[in-house]
């Protein structure tokens, strides 16, 4: 199998300062084609904050062309907050 017949899912792609970020960079960079998830919501709740340019900006500085696949909204309650 080559690269260029190699697909991964990326998970966790919301902010250019995430490891899903760099992780999608490589694989993008070795020819690999990427589907990239992201919960920009998650990161807004937490101290590290969302990415300023949104998924715009993030899927720009992966130099990715993108379509919007759809939008997934838990219905499961909320998780309790995480304790540091």
């Amino acid at each position: 199998m080559t690269s260029d017949t190699r697909v991964a899912l990326v998970t966790g792609v919301s902010r250019r300062a995430g490891i899903g970020f760099a992780v999608a960079r490589e694989l993008l960079a070795t020819g690999t084609k990427v589907v990239a998830q992201s919960w920009t919501p998650h990161d807004a709740e937490h101290p590290w904050g969302s990415d300023p340019a949104g998924m715009d900006g993030v899927l720009s500085a992966l130099g990715a062309s993108a379509t919007t696949c759809g939008t997934w909204r838990p219905t499961s309650p909320a998780r309790p907050p995480l304790r540091g």
